[in-house]
């Protein structure tokens, strides 16, 4: 849905004939640099964008690091932007890092947006998001709070520490914690980016570092099931949430 929404929108900024059949219009081709690829909640958006341009007469293009690396996703704009491409949406790592490249897009004419995570700072024209932070935190904190009983110690395992969208998720679910739980205490924010193997390893440190844990909860897409396995593997289920 996410990755249909800026197909929409970038049809709408490259003009009426965007929006008409192929058979009537110039074939725009439009480009998504995911955080990372392999990863399914990416490759549902990749899906989507086919399908978007498959119906409209676009070319969709999906091309990206295979680790969670601003760096690499700078190199793939960059050839996006020797591609000649009419649009390119990402999902910066670090918007910081990526923004000079957006603003050389936009220099050759070529519209940029952002989706999944904003990269504010930068000439991106619109983001797409996926949901609102306030009620992505609400509806976190309040599911662990009652997992635990509205009481104990809990930890966040996230990805990136630049990862706009999952901070802003993490600023309404700590402030939620103090305002709403205040026997809840958080004991540790962490980071294993966008790596399953890493994020069992480290949510393993963390319930072992600290007995006395009583939920964790995994910010992004690839922590989420990687704490659940810790929890598992350690045999923690119906101790820690």
């Amino acid at each position: 849905a996410v990755s249909s929404a800026c197909a929409v929108l970038l049809a709408t900024a490259l003009g009426p004939a965007a929006t008409l059949h192929h058979a009537h219009a110039k074939s725009f081709t439009i480009a998504f640099v995911p955080k990372l690829i392999n990863i399914d909640y990416f490759s549902s958006m990749r899906d989507a964008g086919l399908a978007y341009c498959k119906a409209n007469g676009c070319t969709y293009l999906y091309e990206g690091p295979t680790t969670a690396d601003a760096a690499a996703q700078v190199r793939f704009i960059k050839q996006l932007i020797a591609q000649h491409v009419d649009a390119i949406i990402v999902a910066p790592d670090d918007p910081a890092v990526v923004a000079p490249s957006l603003k050389q897009a936009e220099a050759q004419g070529i519209k940029t947006l952002a989706a999944d995570t904003d990269a504010t700072g930068t000439v991106r024209r619109v983001f797409v998001n996926q949901g609102l932070a306030e009620q992505i935190g609400t509806a976190t904190i309040d599911a662990l709070a009652k997992g635990m009983n509205y009481q104990g110690d809990w930890a966040i395992d996230s990805c990136g520490p630049a990862a706009q969208n999952l901070n802003s998720w993490i600023a309404v679910e700590k402030a939620r914690a103090l305002k709403i739980y205040p026997k809840m205490h958080l004991i540790a924010l962490i980071y294993s980016g966008e790596n399953t193997a890493k994020s069992v390893a480290d949510t393993k440190d963390l319930i072992t570092t600290h007995p006395t844990l009583k939920g964790v909860i995994g910010q992004c897409g690839l922590a989420a099931p990687a704490v659940a396995q810790a929890v598992t593997d350690l045999h923690k289920i119906g101790k820690i949430v």
